[in-house]
């Protein structure tokens, strides 16, 4: 069990997210696959040594490794699904005129989520290492309040470009940023 809890230590001090540039000096994280199987596998390891009828010896340690592996499982989830859904609306939120004037509270939601979604990468960019940042006191929250706020401003975005499809047919067979940036630029042939 020493061994085990000494790989642990050993392995995710050395684990680092990786980076992507986004832009404007933005980096989006992700964790590597190889990164992930381990979290997987060292997982069901200390499950098993919580099982080990001599777990009280090192029951703190066994204990913090199971929270913070859960930790990071939890936040690589919520942060994969923030980046994909913020990548996407982005620029529609923040460089469509059209769905800043028709939509003014979900632009300003999106504008206050889009701080902290960049706060939060910047901070996980700054500390590396995937536990350390990972274990943030408030971390989790903070992610699944982001991700919420995200959600609601995507529905509201759905729902304006329903309204517009329902006036104008046509426009059923044209992407969702394409359909922005035809309203967008109605008024310019």
């Amino acid at each position: 069990m020493e061994q085990g809890l000494a790989l642990l230590d050993e392995t995710w001090d050395a684990i680092v997210w990786i980076t992507d540039d986004f832009k404007d000096g933005v980096k989006t994280v992700n964790m590597g696959e190889e990164d992930f199987e381990l979290l997987e596998a060292h997982q069901l390891l200390v499950q098993g040594f919580c099982a080990n009828r001599y777990m009280a010896t090192f029951k703190d340690r066994i204990l913090g490794w199971k929270d913070s592996l859960n930790n990071v499982g939890d936040v690589r989830q919520l942060i994969s699904d923030i980046q994909q859904l913020w990548r996407y609306l982005e620029p529609l939120f923040i460089g469509s005129e059209e769905v800043r004037r028709e939509l003014p509270e979900d632009s300003e939601r999106f504008a206050s989520a889009d701080k902290e979604v960049r706060q939060i990468l910047a901070d996980m960019v700054k500390t590396k290492n995937i536990r350390v940042s990972c274990d943030k006191e408030g971390l989790i929250k903070q992610s699944e309040n982001v991700l919420a706020q995200i959600e609601r401003c995507k529905k509201a975005l759905d729902d304006f470009l329903a309204r517009k499809r329902a006036q104008f047919p046509r426009f059923y067979f044209v992407s969702d940023p394409d359909l922005l940036d035809i309203l967008s630029n109605g008024n310019v042939p």
